[in-house]
């Protein structure tokens, strides 16, 4: 099927931080900060799937 084969529509997984804990939190899980709003991160959603495929192999 086509469906299965498809790329992902969207690029990155973005978050709004509540604080400077939360951003501590997102950067352990490799989550980069927008230059331009420091409590907006995003994480390119390659990085996901291949930490999701490194936690499926163990």
């Amino acid at each position: 099927m086509r469906a299965e084969r498809a790329e992902p529509a969207i690029f990155a997984l973005i978050v709004d931080a509540k604080d400077e804990a939360a951003i501590a939190f997102y950067e352990h899980h490799e989550f980069r900060r927008f230059a331009s709003k420091p409590m907006s991160l995003f994480l390119p959603v390659a990085t996901a799937v291949r930490a999701l495929g490194k936690k499926g192999g163990k």
